[in-house]
């Protein structure tokens, strides 16, 4: 992954601060995901991006919201897979050095509960995504 130690995050390693799955199928992905793991499907979500709504998910009952399933079928060029976000202060600071050492990020996004997050690719091509998850 490309630095982005210029005041943007917390000294230290970057654990992943928010799990997206991104499927043509919310509903089978959530109800997979719970069998396999006993993960709790919580409300979904609109969100003001192509992708829509978001199914919630925690890892556990009562437990708190760690990510979600996007349904993604519908975006072109967009397969399958797990994208995991790492924390960051300033999401659009975030951006812009992603940009300027050369990767490739999508403009950041505000959730309805205040978070921000952006979807990007490093410069070799490998997807991360930035948040900045609201208190």
């Amino acid at each position: 992954m490309i630095a982005l130690r210029s005041g943007d995050a917390p000294a230290g390693p970057a654990p992943v601060a928010w799990h997206q799955l991104h499927t043509s199928d919310v509903d089978g992905a959530s109800a997979t995901y719970r069998e396999f793991f006993g993960w709790a499907q919580r409300e979904l979500i609109d969100v003001p991006d192509p992708v829509g709504g978001h199914r919630l998910f925690a890892f556990t009952v009562g437990g708190p919201v760690v990510g979600s399933v996007a349904n993604t079928g519908r975006r072109e060029g967009v397969h399958r897979h797990w994208l995991f976000h790492f924390p960051v202060a300033d999401v659009p600071a975030a951006v812009d050095r992603v940009r300027a050492l050369g990767g490739f990020a999508r403009d950041p996004v505000q959730l309805p509960d205040g978070s921000v997050i952006a979807a990007c690719d490093d410069p070799r091509g490998a997807a991360f995504g930035l948040v900045r998850r609201h208190p």
